[in-house]
C-alpha cells in the first residue's frame, strides 16, 4: 500500500478512536459511534482505499456505493441476482475477470475498476452512478438518470452516504 493509502488508513482509524473515546466519556457505546463514524468494516476499507488509489475514484464515492449496495456484506445477493460487498451481476463479474463474486478482494477491485469506467464514460457522476445501477443502456437510452425510482433512489442514497464519507480526511 502506498504511504497516501498508509496515512488515509490511519486517518481514518484516527477519527474512529476519538469519536469512540468521546463517546465513552460520554457515557455512549464507543461501538455504535465508531461504527457511525465509518461503518466499513477495516478489511473492506483497506480494500477500498487501495482498489480506489489504483483506478482514481474518490474513497467517498465508492465507499458509499458498498453501503447503499450491500451495506458491506461480503454475502450480499439481490433478488436480481447481484452479489458481493460491490452488488455485481454475474454477467459484469464475467466480463470483469472475478471468479468468486463472493470474495472481497475480487468483488471490489472489480466493483472500482467499473465505476471508473463508468465515471469516465459519462463524465457526470449522477449518470456513472445511475449507470452503475440500471447499467450503461438505460442511461444512454433516457438521456439521463432513467425515471426507474430505485436507480433514482440508489443515486439519492449514494450521493447522501458519500457526503457523511467526505467529512473524513482521504488526502494527504
Amino acid at each position: 500500500m502506498s504511504s497516501c493509502a498508509n496515512l488515509i488508513l490511519w486517518q481514518l482509524r484516527s477519527i474512529v478512536l476519538a469519536s469512540a473515546v468521546q463517546a465513552l466519556m460520554e457515557g455512549r457505546s464507543a461501538q455504535a459511534t465508531a461504527t457511525k463514524a465509518w461503518s466499513c468494516p477495516e478489511q473492506f476499507m483497506s480494500l477500498l482505499l487501495r482498489a480506489c488509489e489504483r483506478h482514481g475514484v474518490d474513497p467517498a464515492l465508492a465507499a458509499a456505493v458498498a453501503k447503499a449496495e450491500s451495506g458491506f456484506n461480503a454475502h450480499a445477493v439481490s433478488p436480481a441476482g447481484a452479489k458481493g460487498v460491490m452488488q455485481l451481476m454475474d454477467s459484469t463479474a464475467r466480463a470483469l475477470g472475478v471468479r468468486d463474486p463472493f470474495d472481497p478482494t475480487e468483488n471490489i477491485e472489480a466493483g472500482v475498476r467499473l465505476l471508473a469506467s463508468l465515471l469516465r464514460q459519462f463524465q457526470d457522476e449522477r449518470l456513472a452512478l445511475a449507470a452503475y445501477n440500471a447499467g450503461p443502456r438505460a442511461v444512454l437510452d433516457s438521456g439521463g438518470v432513467p425515471s426507474i425510482p430505485e436507480t433514482q433512489e440508489f443515486v439519492r442514497r449514494v450521493l447522501a452516504y458519500r457526503s457523511e464519507y467526505s467529512r473524513i480526511s482521504y488526502q494527504a
